[in-house]
């Protein structure tokens, strides 16, 4: 039996994870094309939860993730002025021992690491046109010569490309949800030991964070802009993205000054608002959409990752066991429940953790200084978890 040619648009996770699966079924010639180079490691701290682990195991991947963990040991929350408002180790923040927190660039090379023997890599190279052709897909590049494939998965982030030629621009598809988020890497001033500190002040927080076996230290910003409008400008425009997070972190003293002259100087800042995408689909013809390209954003729930993961595993079983306008339909009835829930819990922990008002912001605070006292409090967390994480996927045996 012929087989099936099938380009993937993105090779941070999902990309990776789809191509390693579809491998293992076996039938498919498989090419990722990025349009950076291959991962080089770091990057922020991501979440692998219940069922991606249970995939990640299938995979035979769960060791070198874990000798790659960015496990953090606990967390420090301080006001303005530095003073220690609450402690918290690391079983308040688990939802299960078998979590795994990673660098997402540490995770990205694992998986570039387990696929590229077999799989076609095409770096510094973008998508630039995607027609179909009736029984194919005809691909043209920013670089490379044009090619023919039977199928097309758009893996590529919240701002697919793949996504924008097939479904519709991101003015039409990403919903606003009023605020942003900005990271780097910094050095590690504090002498911090996978240890972090969480500034939280009404509307906005900053954590600065040590991972294992890391010399440098990750910064991670989220805030809310209120009615300030100027997110809507200069958005290639890294000088005028620090300049925003400089004047909104200002006035918050501790280490900001520190922390946001290491921002100016540091060369992988990012910077965006946060979106939702609002599809009506994953699938188009012969085009599919997976990950963050699919049902972003993935840093407000702490499972985008994870559905990352599991929804490389989904796609591609369905693709093994069926034609693609059969297999593209039970993939996102398998993921689109899970998926919503996720959303919907990552908006409700983004309210709670900047809710903007002083008596808001204040409650948090006191649950924070008084939870690590409570003797039911360990146990109380882990059930609210439980509860936040309570499966609603059950994973397929696709017969591998």
């Amino acid at each position: 039996m012929e087989k099936r040619s099938i380009l993937i648009s993105g090779a941070s996770v999902a990309g990776p994870a789809l191509a390693f699966w579809l491998q293992r079924h076996g039938g498919f010639d498989v090419t990722v094309v990025e349009r950076g180079g291959p991962a080089t490691g770091g990057g922020y701290k991501v979440d692998l939860r219940g069922p991606a682990i249970d995939v990640l195991g299938r995979m035979g991947l769960v060791a070198p993730a874990r000798e790659r963990s960015a496990e953090l040991r606990g967390v420090t929350v301080v006001d303005p002025r530095g003073k220690v408002l609450a402690t918290m180790d690391r079983s308040f923040a688990v939802m299960d021992e078998n979590d795994l927190q990673i660098l997402r660039g540490d995770l990205a090379e694992v998986l570039h690491g387990a696929t590229r023997d077999d799989t076609e890599y095409v770096f510094h190279d973008a998508v630039a046109s995607i027609t179909e052709t009736g029984d194919g897909v005809l691909v043209t590049f920013e670089h490379g010569e044009p090619r023919e494939f039977d199928m097309v998965v758009g893996a590529d982030g919240v701002h697919s490309n793949v996504r924008s030629l097939v479904f519709g621009g991101d003015y039409e598809l990403l919903r606003d949800l009023g605020y942003h988020v900005a990271g780097f890497t910094a050095p590690n001033f504090l002498d911090l030991d996978r240890w972090g500190y969480l500034l939280a002040t009404p509307g906005q927080l900053a954590h600065v964070y040590s991972a294992c076996g890391r010399a440098d230290a990750q910064v991670a910003f989220m805030f809310d802009l209120g009615s300030d409008a100027r997110h809507c400008y200069g958005k290639h425009d890294l000088a005028l993205q620090k300049a925003l997070v400089a004047e909104r972190f200002a006035d918050t003293a501790w280490e900001m000054p520190r922390v946001l002259d290491a921002m100016h100087a540091a060369d992988d800042f990012f910077f965006d608002a946060a979106r939702c995408v609002d599809v009506d689909g994953w699938s188009r013809g012969r085009v599919a959409l997976l990950g963050d390209a699919a049902w972003g954003p993935s840093f407000a729930s702490g499972f985008g990752t994870s559905q990352a993961i599991v929804g490389a595993y989904v796609l591609a079983g369905e693709l093994a066991a069926a034609r693609h306008d059969v297999a593209f339909g039970r993939y996102e009835k398998a993921m689109s429940t899970w998926v919503g829930l996720n959303q919907d819990l990552g908006l409700e922990l983004v309210r709670h953790i900047l809710g903007a008002s002083r008596a808001h912001h204040w409650f948090h605070l006191q649950l924070m200084k008084t939870l690590p006292w409570l003797p039911f409090a360990r146990p109380f967390a882990r059930r609210l978890h439980a509860k936040w994480a309570e499966p609603t996927l059950t994973l397929a045996d696709y017969g591998v």
